[in-house]
Order: structure tokens, then sequence, then C-alpha cells
């Protein structure tokens, strides 16, 4: 790397990061239509191409300022694939049941973002994609679940993406939906997610498992 590149990278870093966090505030409060390139340029305050020199379009700067959100949690809470694969069903639950839930309780931005969504969703390009190749891993867990009988028979013509979303629905569904509004923000203490996390986690495993008793 050359002097000038050297140089040049902490400028382009700082640029990227700029522009992710007008985004992440515009699409929070506007949605992805109700967002524009020219709006984001405006609140980063910079020439609009640049934006395009970073992102390809604003769909993809929609999905990178999603995972820039979750990147901090998932880093600190996520256990490696392997561990994740030699979990129990309870205990499979209960750790990406706490991912999910934290991104959300600490990322209120990721909330109005996935509201926005379900009333922007468009079949021929959704704004909700995730091939990570942890999804990947928890989607072969669930698999290997329904095969080996520890998730309900009434659940075998479920897909492993089916199931999936009705464990993640439920783990953001404090911050996603108006019944999050129910409850005055001096409720929300520590130890009322605490105990709403846990009801989650116990109500999501006895629903789905074959024996629906938590260790």
């Amino acid at each position: 790397m050359t002097t000038a590149t050297k140089k040049q990278r902490p400028s382009a870093d700082i640029t990227r990061s700029n522009i992710l966090q007008a985004a992440q505030k515009l699409f929070a409060s506007h949605g992805f239509a109700g967002t524009s390139i020219s709006m984001i340029a405006k609140k980063a305050n910079i020439n609009q191409s640049l934006i395009y020199h970073h992102f390809t379009n604003k769909h993809d700067l929609w999905c990178k300022v999603k995972k820039e959100l979750i990147a901090p949690d998932l880093s600190k809470e996520s256990p490696p694939n392997t561990q994740l694969q030699s979990l129990t069903l309870y205990d499979f639950i209960k750790t990406i049941i706490t991912i999910r839930f934290n991104i959300y309780k600490h990322n209120p931005d990721m909330g109005r973002m996935l509201l926005w969504q379900r009333l922007e969703f468009n079949d021929d390009k959704p704004l909700l994609e995730d091939s990570s190749p942890m999804i990947i891993t928890i989607l072969d867990c669930i698999t290997q679940f329904k095969n080996a009988g520890k998730i309900h028979p009434r659940y075998i013509n479920y897909t492993a993406s089916q199931l999936l979303f009705y464990i993640f629905t439920n783990a953001s569904s404090l911050f996603t939906s108006l019944y999050g509004a129910w409850f005055n923000k001096d409720e929300m203490t520590e130890e009322f997610h605490r105990q709403y996390a846990d009801f989650i986690i116990t109500a999501v495993y006895q629903s789905l498992a074959s024996t629906p008793t938590p260790p």
C-alpha cells in the first residue's frame, strides 16, 4: 500500500461511517421508500456521488446499516458455530432468542427499521435478507433437531426458515409491535427485560419441543 493510499484510507473510512450514521437515522425516521440518497448525502454533509463509491445502491446501504447495527451484539454474544451445534434444543432456543432480544434492546433504530420493513415489503426485492454463516448454521441446527425428533411432530411439514421466523419474531416482539407501547418507559427496567426474555424463551421452547419441559 502506498503512502498516499494509507492517507486516503482513514478519510474513506470516516466518510463511510458518516454515511451509515446518516442513513440509519433517516431510515429509522422515514423508512426505505421515504429516504432518498440525496437526503442521506445532505445529512452526512457529502457529495451524493460519494455514497455510490461506498455502496452499490440504496438497498445495499439499507442492508449495510442493519449489519452495522447488530455487529457489536453479534460479536459479543454469538457462540462459535461448533458450540451452537452442540447445544440442547432448550439452550439453542435460549441462545438465539437472547442474542436477538439484546440486539433490539440495545438498538432502538433496529426496531423502527423492522416496522418500516413490514410496511414496505416488496416481493420483488425484500428488504430482509440474511445468508450469513451464522444464519445458515442456525437453520442447519433446526433441521437436525427436527430429524432427531426434538421438535414436535406437528411441525414436521414446516421448513427450518418458517420455524426460525417464529423464533425471531417472538424474540423481537416487544420492540417491533404496538404491544411494546403497552408499557411505560419506567416499567422497562433491566429486571423487566430479563423476565420478559425468560418468558419468551420458555414459551417458545414449550410450543416447539416434543417433550416441552424446560431443564
